[in-house]
């Protein structure tokens, strides 16, 4: 799936800037930008600020249908059953810490191998290069716009100290609203634990025994 940062058309009406009735600015995947009249969202949705400070008004994740007819943009979460691929996304040779032939990386150090794309992928090593997997990319409980480098964040499945719980890693922004409601409420309902960090603070959810232990 596909991220839309979405915000109001201040300067429609302008040149380059549609007519009056283009009110929404569609941006996909923070690149392509698209200028609509209305607006129709089936998928859950909040807001967000960029790394540049600019406010986006909606922030969801979908596939972008269009009707040119009425200038609508039609936004809806479909969960094909499709394999999962990395395709574009490395967010582990970044914020996952470990060892590449001698090279460390991790918590926003990239693998010295990483360019766009994996230098070494046909050579890369075996731990933890071919052994380890996110959970998105591992099973489809995660839906596809929790891809790590669509929502910012990694979820791990982990077993420490006889606890298996799932351990949810930000990449270089703060966890989203949208992001830690669909994990705690998925959680809750599958009766999962799960381990995160906000605002420096860890959060534990799950058995009683699970959130008081040390791990």
């Amino acid at each position: 799936m596909n991220k839309y940062s979405i915000r109001f058309n201040k300067s429609r009406g302008q040149p380059g800037r549609g007519s009056e009735e283009h009110v929404w600015r569609v941006f996909e995947n923070d690149k392509k930008e698209y200028l609509f009249k209305t607006l129709n969202i089936m998928t859950g949705v909040t807001s967000e600020k960029d790394k540049n400070g600019n406010d986006y008004n909606i922030l969801c994740f979908g596939k972008l249908s269009i009707n040119r007819e009425t200038s609508t943009a039609i936004i809806s979460e479909v969960e094909a059953k499709t394999e999962r691929k990395c395709d574009d996304c490395n967010q582990c040779c970044t914020w996952m810490s470990a060892d590449s032939y001698g090279h460390s990386f991790g918590q926003g150090k990239s693998c010295f191998y990483l360019q766009k794309n994996c230098t070494i992928y046909e050579n890369r090593p075996v731990n933890p290069c071919t052994t380890y997997k996110c959970h998105w990319l591992a099973s489809d409980d995660l839906p596809m716009w929790m891809r790590p480098d669509l929502c910012n964040a990694i979820v791990t499945e982990r077993k420490q100290k006889g606890f298996e719980y799932f351990d949810v890693t930000e990449c270089g922004k703060t966890l989203s609203t949208q992001m830690l409601s669909w994990m705690v409420e998925w959680a809750l309902n599958k009766g999962k634990n799960i381990q995160y960090v906000l605002d420096g603070k860890a959060t534990k959810i799950g058995s009683k025994e699970f959130v008081a232990a040390n791990l």
